[in-house]
């Protein structure tokens, strides 16, 4: 296995989704320096590596919607192309994957160069990935948007969320009214 897979490896709970942003930068310096051997490590890409690369788009784009960096936007772009028939359930990619349209919206960055640059990197399953996130993964976000300036990130709906239940809910206590 490829030394760079090493670099997944989370620098804390991942539960608590606070990981430093100097993990992602890490991260992303490598996939600069080093795009042929991500690639070459792609296509040995199991669970155990897989979920932390997601994890790496998930908080890459919080740092893009903060900071506007052009570089690991296209980095994230490049790790969504390494998932490309990976392991991980395409739905589960697809709900991160949104996060970076919507990070590059809110950081003015232009959404389709950007997939086109970090998809290069990876050659025919870039290619494929480029096809599906220029066609912008829709549905209802899992993540919020909290906090502002420096300290903005994408927030996961905690997993018990029932938009149905809520829904119902509000039409209840609209009601009561």
């Amino acid at each position: 296995m490829s030394d760079v897979l090493g670099l997944l490896a989370l620098p804390t709970d991942e539960r608590d989704h606070d990981v430093p942003a100097s993990w992602v930068l890490r991260i992303a310096d490598s996939m600069s320096q080093e795009p042929g051997q991500w690639s070459a490590a792609a296509d040995g890409l199991d669970d155990g590596h897989s979920w932390p690369l997601l994890g790496f788009v998930e908080h890459a784009s919080s740092l893009v919607a903060r900071d506007g960096s052009l570089r690991l936007a296209e980095q994230a772009a490049f790790a969504l192309a390494l998932l490309q028939d990976g392991p991980l359930d395409r739905r589960d990619v697809i709900v991160v994957a949104d996060l970076l349209p919507r990070a590059c919206d809110r950081a003015c960055l232009d959404f389709a160069a950007v997939v086109r640059a970090g998809c290069a990197r990876a050659g025919e399953r870039g290619e494929s990935c480029r096809n599906w996130l220029l066609q912008r993964p829709v549905g209802s976000s899992l993540y919020d948007e909290v906090g502002e300036g420096r300290t903005f990130r994408y927030r996961r709906v905690p997993a018990e969320f029932d938009a149905d239940d809520l829904l119902a809910r509000l039409e209840r206590h609209r009601k009561d009214r």
